[in-house]
């Protein structure tokens, strides 16, 4: 079957670049030929980004600004893996299924899912069969979407409806769509072994430990102190997998880049993160880490669903004596396999339809 993803596959950004790949190898692995909807606004990213680098090195900070030219570079590299069609080009009447997801393709509150509703709630495909896969509203008020019809009605044409949180299964329930179904993040589909397969760069620090911290926002003071300091009685360099902004206290800046941002991920050996994926990563490899809580739904709902709520630390919180408290792996695996195998069925009843 030719299958269809609509989702974020060209941002400069790994966790999209990871969930938009994931799900892509997830479908070829149960033998379904896998494309890529042409985003619209991938024009408009790249610009938005130019203009980034631009604005560095204006402000004389000529070395962020080649780094982050660099990162551009290697991102515009890596996406040629996916393969891309357009609605114009005809080849969308070849796919059998076009599946929207994952991601938090229909929150409002972002103004690039805003901007393109059209095509991330499937307003302009004509494909008899329309599925989506972990969408999430994210922090989207249930109110902004209930009381617009053009919701309903667009989720009305899905013939299969799956989401990544609670909180956007209950608001596409009170639409009055029935059979929704919670599934993972499609990086979880993954196993360990498959990353270390798919990632190509070699390690660059060789026989040291680190600590990889992958904030977007910075830590407080304080919980910056307790990093350097749990750092220096481990040993650990401190690596900051985030190249978009300076960390004063990391001994290596990552520029950012899929392929050395999984690297570096799959062998670090903590994690500090306020991220989604970074968080689902933490999860899925097994890593000791601690998530910092600023109140974004998809990392607390992670937390709470592999019962690691104590890694989850507040915006005030002290990070010293959890980071290496030992945290339950035989339990989160079982539930990493419970979810990954009805995912997986999920998808399954997607594509494998008569």
């Amino acid at each position: 079957m030719n299958v269809c993803i609509v989702t974020v596959y060209n941002s400069i950004n790994v966790g999209s670049y990871w969930q938009a790949r994931a799900l892509g190898e997830a479908l070829e692995k149960i033998g379904h030929n896998v494309v890529y909807y042409r985003n619209p606004e991938r024009i408009r990213i790249l610009f938005s980004e130019i203009k980034r680098g631009i604005s560095l090195i204006y402000h004389r900070k000529l070395k962020e600004g080649i780094q982050y030219f660099a990162s551009i570079l290697m991102f515009l590299k890596e996406q040629q893996i996916f393969q891309v069609v357009r609605k114009s080009g005809g080849l969308l009447k070849n796919i059998d299924c076009v599946i929207f997801g994952s991601d938090t393709i229909w929150n409002l509150n972002d103004k690039y899912f805003n901007r393109d509703q059209s095509t991330f709630w499937g307003l302009e495909f004509d494909e008899e069969r329309l599925c989506s896969y972990a969408a999430s509203i994210s922090n989207t008020e249930p109110d902004a979407i209930l009381q617009n019809d053009k919701y309903k009605k667009a989720l009305e044409r899905f013939d299969n409806i799956s989401v990544r949180d609670i909180k956007t299964k209950t608001t596409v329930e009170l639409l009055g769509v029935s059979n929704v179904e919670l599934v993972c993040d499609p990086t979880l589909l993954l196993r360990k072994k498959s990353y270390v397969k798919i990632t190509k760069c070699k390690r660059q620090i060789n026989d040291k430990k680190y600590i990889l911290v992958y904030l977007f926002t910075p830590l407080n003071k304080q919980q910056e102190k307790e990093l350097i300091r749990f750092a220096k009685e481990k040993r650990l360099l401190i690596v900051s997998a985030y190249g978009k902004k300076n960390v004063p206290y990391a001994d290596k800046v990552l520029i950012d880049n899929p392929q050395s941002f999984m690297r570096y991920f799959l062998e670090a050996d903590y994690v500090v993160t306020d991220t989604f994926h970074g968080t689902i990563f933490s999860i899925n490899f097994h890593k000791k880490f601690c998530s910092i809580d600023r109140g974004k739904i998809p990392v607390n709902n992670a937390m709470y669903e592999y019962n690691l709520t104590d890694w989850l630390i507040s915006e005030e919180g002290s990070l010293f004596n959890q980071l290496d408290a030992a945290i339950p792996t035989e339990m989160v695996e079982k539930i990493i396999q419970t979810n990954r195998k009805k995912s997986i069925k999920f998808l399954l009843s997607c594509v494998n339809y008569q």
